[in-house]
């Protein structure tokens, strides 16, 4: 992650993993650069946030069934063209 704020672009993965840990989703991204971050302490828990912008992504592993928890932003990824 250092790497990543040095200006500098770098690869990197996203995994998707449910409660057991299974990763279900794996996403490497390419020329990757965090171009900002944010943490706060609203509420008394503390968040962390960023903004990754990044050349190309492919999607590495991918299994058919999706956790439930998993929510809709990986309905949408999946769905995307």
């Amino acid at each position: 992650m250092r790497l990543s704020f040095s200006g500098k672009p770098q690869p990197g993965a996203i995994d998707f993993v449910d409660a057991k840990g299974t990763i279900y989703l794996q996403m490497q991204r390419e020329n990757v650069i965090i171009s900002s971050y944010r943490l706060s302490a609203a509420g008394g828990r503390p968040t962390e946030s960023m903004t990754l912008n990044f050349k190309q992504v492919t999607i590495v592993k991918f299994s058919a069934v999706v956790p439930e928890e998993a929510g809709t932003l990986v309905q949408d990824v999946l769905s995307a063209p």
